[in-house]
C-alpha cells in the first residue's frame, strides 16, 4: 500500500489519471490532495493515516518545486539527501 500526496489539484488529477490507466498495478495506491506547504501536507497525511484501515508501506509526495533552478515542468527529480526548506506561496497561486 502506497500513499501518494499531491499538493495541487492539477497534480492530484494527473497522478490519479496515470494510476487509473495502469491495467495491473503492482501496488494498492491511495492518492490525496494536500494543498501547498508543510502544514497542509502534514494535516492531510496525518488525517489519512489516522483513518486508514491498513498501514501504508510508503508515503510519496509528488509535485513540482517551482524554485528548483534549471528544472522545468515534466522533469523527474530524484533527491539524494533530505533538507529542511520553507517556501513562500505567491499570492494567487
Amino acid at each position: 500500500r502506497i500513499l501518494i500526496v499531491a499538493p495541487t489539484h492539477r497534480e492530484f488529477r494527473n497522478i490519479t489519471a496515470a494510476v487509473e490507466k495502469r491495467t495491473a498495478p503492482h501496488h494498492n495506491y491511495t492518492i490525496i490532495e494536500s494543498g501547498i506547504g508543510k502544514a497542509g501536507a502534514a494535516a492531510a497525511v496525518g488525517a489519512t493515516l489516522a483513518t486508514a484501515e491498513h498501514p501504508f508501506a510508503r508515503i510519496v509526495v509528488i509535485g513540482f518545486a517551482a524554485g528548483s533552478k534549471g528544472m522545468h515542468q515534466g522533469h523527474i527529480v530524484v533527491p539524494n539527501r533530505a533538507q529542511y526548506h520553507a517556501c513562500d506561496v505567491p499570492e494567487g497561486f
